[in-house]
């Protein structure tokens, strides 16, 4: 029976079944939040368990096999995941991570964690003390569940969970039973929001106090005081106020002292304005959430129950990520408690200070397209003072704390910095080295099962390999009939026009990318193509042809509906139909004012966290690529064809560009040859003949040679990536690999 239960065929079902939950993990993730899945998967006690179980498999039968004596590449193997799984059971109950937020000029040495800290601290009147400190989770998919007991003396102190939403938000119903309410729309100074006021409410604004009906107002400000029935309100204020009404649009002025208050109008002083959108005579106000995951910058809702004897009291906590959470005090039966729930300060040991943000906007859309951040290094304890430079990839590693870029601030004056502290990360690295070192040993291991399986197949008849081939191919995914990029009638005339011959004759110039590397217009071709449609070809024209003509004639391109929307919100932001999967691009451009029509969308997805992003937040992202790759490609700025002489750094041009920073001589090269074969590609186009245009395209290759000749690629090379260009090896290979491992897996249990 024990066999059985710690044999290798077992942990091949428990790895099979990890990928399962694996997967059903990141769908909670990404519709219920990242809370949700830590709390029913990741962070749960069964979770443990289960992986405890599947390295007491490995460890069982290295000690069973002796393996390390047989068989040493199979140990390898199997000791890897033991010391990956000590590397996560370190980083589990020993690491952390969060956010570290530096305004430019500052120095920060603390961070917030990410993860919500449940702190509570109770204390009798004879001194007696406990307290209690652990990590939470709430699930929005299933119940929750808090029940904590602290003993402070002879009493004990009972803190359970009444109710959890993930955010909350007041709204205010109709009820015959309830009490005036009025719901005010106020902006003291920034975006108006809306606020509730019952009789004797009173709030302050800064500039400002609001109130209802309240007898004694304060003197250290003014107070903008109503008063009266909700059908028969009345505002006292001290200062001239002037006056908007939202329906006709009129506007007006009400003297200081009491005056009328009206429904939907705007009342303005300064920089303030209030505006009564709502006066409910009987109602009361509720605590809901239309949300199914946490939000960012939006608190949760947490109704405790504080017990001590019997005695006890309702408390709501209200935490937002990233943020400490309020200590709240409560007095009962003689003991005093306090409770705070949300992130936790932890100072590091050491310092950042930021220098500089940057951020790097998209020409045209002007969203956000990348953003970095200078800071310098200030350890003391290990008398280092380093400046480094962090952006995407390029993470500041130091004593054992990683940072890497997450956000910014809206003023783009201040960074967010992800910290993550992770002790287990040497013998996880240690343990992915020996799971590639064993992988690799069994190969050519005499003994090990895959040279087993090798010499069995090499027993094989050549039908019995043909009949392997064919069940592959039959069992091979095929790739399922999907939404193709549309043109009219017209469009497709003039796409059709451009010569194929030509456009592969184009397509072998060479052209430097951002990074510098050199390549064919061919693949650029491929992967703005890609890129837009997410096809690898479209209108069943080569990928140059319509790259070509994108380059060449941008207004006709910008009206076909070739750019991939990938979510149907979008799609309804576009005004397009929630079922359209592409745009033209000009669906994303106001008429009336040329504004770019997700830009705010864009914008607010790009600060989030990766782990916070929706996948409406993700798509955004990618479309907004999508759309400033099209923009690159009409403009030509993608096309860096021209080498500048005599550059340090060899660097290459577009046209445009090139003909701004080339000395006068070179520049009117420029601008003599790309007018040359523009006028070409035109005069082609209208007559059907491409020598002219081959010609000018020629003069443009002697260019290349002239100026560039010190890193442009051989023409051998151009035509073997153009060769692999065409093959697209991975998109073919792609479902025989995956069919493949299937059958692999399924054997492993025979």
């Amino acid at each position: 029976m024990i066999s059985k239960l710690f044999s290798m065929k077992m942990a091949v079902l428990i790895m099979f079944l990890f990928g399962v939950l694996i997967g059903a993990a990141t769908f909670i993730e990404n519709d219920y939040g990242t809370q949700t899945a830590r709390a029913l998967i990741y962070k749960s006690k069964w979770f443990e368990f289960f992986l405890l179980y599947f390295i007491l498999i490995l460890i069982y039968n290295i000690l069973r096999y002796k393996t390390y004596k047989t068989k040493f590449p199979v140990f390898l193997f199997h000791f890897a995941f033991v010391l990956i799984a000590i590397g996560a059971l370190t980083t589990r109950y020993v690491g952390y991570e969060g956010i570290m937020h530096i305004r430019e000029g500052q120095t920060a040495n603390t961070m917030v964690t990410d993860d919500k800290i449940f702190e509570v601290f109770a204390k009798d009147k004879e001194g007696h003390q406990a307290s209690l400190e652990k990590i939470v989770y709430f699930s929005t998919m299933t119940p929750n569940h808090l029940s904590e007991t602290l003993t402070v003396g002879d009493k004990k102190v009972h803190i359970a969970l009444e109710k959890y939403m993930p955010t909350a938000q007041t709204e205010v119903v109709d009820d015959p039973k309830g009490e005036p309410v009025l719901e005010l729309k106020v902006s003291a100074g920034s975006k108006g929001k809306l606020h509730y006021f019952k009789k004797g409410d009173i709030k302050d604004f800064g500039q400002f106090y609001i109130a209802y009906d309240v007898e004694k107002l304060p003197t250290d400000k003014p107070t903008f005081s109503i008063s009266g029935d909700p059908k028969d309100l009345k505002v006292d204020f001290p200062f001239i106020m002037k006056t908007l009404n939202m329906d006709t649009k009129n506007m007006g002025e009400v003297p200081s002292g009491m005056n009328e208050l009206h429904r939907r109008t705007l009342y303005r002083f300064g920089t303030n304005a209030v505006v009564l959108k709502s006066a409910h005579p009987k109602a009361k106000l509720r605590t809901v959430s239309h949300d199914l995951k946490t939000k960012s910058g939006k608190p949760e809702y947490i109704k405790l129950k504080v017990s001590v004897g019997d005695k006890s009291r309702e408390i709501v906590l209200e935490p937002r990520k990233g943020v400490t959470g309020e200590i709240r005090h409560l007095d009962i039966n003689g003991v005093s408690i306090d409770l705070r729930m949300g992130a936790k300060k932890i100072t590091l040991p050491f310092a950042i200070k930021l220098n500089d943000f940057e951020l790097a906007r998209y020409p045209g859309s002007m969203t956000p397209a990348s953003y970095s951040s200078k800071v310098v290094l200030i350890d003391k304890e290990e008398n280092l003072t380093m400046p480094y430079h962090i952006y995407m990839n390029h993470i500041l590693d130091h004593r054992n704390y990683r940072l890497f870029q997450s956000s910014y601030d809206p003023d783009e004056k201040g960074t967010v910095l992800s910290v993550n502290h992770d002790p287990g990360t040497l013998p996880t690295y240690i343990g992915y080295i020996l799971l590639a070192i064993g992988m690799i040993w069994s190969l050519f291991h005499p003994k090990s099962r895959f040279q087993q399986l090798l010499r069995g197949a090499r027993k094989l008849q050549d039908t019995a390999i043909a009949a392997v081939i064919i069940l592959l191919t039959a069992l091979a995914p095929q790739q399922a009939e999907a939404a193709t990029p549309v043109a009219t009638p017209e469009q497709m005339k003039i796409m059709q026009a451009y010569d194929k011959d030509h456009a592969i004759r184009f397509g072998e110039l060479a052209v430097q990318d951002q990074m510098g590397r050199m390549k064919p217009v061919d693949t650029v071709a491929h992967d703005v193509i890609h890129k837009i449609t997410g096809k690898s070809s479209v209108f069943g024209l080569e990928p140059m042809q319509v790259f070509l003509g994108m380059v060449v004639q941008p207004e006709v391109y910008q009206n076909v509906k070739m750019i991939k929307i990938g979510h149907p919100k979008i799609a309804k932001d576009l005004g397009l139909s929630k079922e359209a999967k592409y745009a033209a691009f000009t669906d994303f451009f106001n008429k009336s004012d040329g504004s770019y029509k997700i830009f705010d969308a864009v914008t607010k997805a790009t600060r989030k966290k990766p782990l916070e992003q929706s996948k409406y937040d993700k798509e955004l992202i990618k479309i907004d690529e999508r759309v400033n790759v099209a923009y690159m490609t009409y403009q030509g700025s993608i096309l860096r064809i021209y080498p500048k002489a005599g550059d340090p750094n060899n660097k290459w041009y577009a046209p445009m560009d090139a003909i701004k920073s080339f000395d006068p001589k070179q520049a009117e090269e420029v601008k003599m040859s790309i007018a040359a074969y523009f006028q070409m590609v035109s005069a082609g186009l209208d007559s059907g003949k491409w020598e002219h245009a081959d010609l000018a395209l020629r003069g443009l290759h002697k260019f290349q040679e002239k100026y560039g000749a010190a890193v442009m690629p051989s023409e051998e090379h151009i035509k073997w990536e153009i060769r692999y260009n065409k093959l697209g090896l991975f998109s073919k290979l792609f479902p025989y690999y995956l069919t493949l491992g299937l059958l692999m897996l399924i054997f492993a249990f025979i």
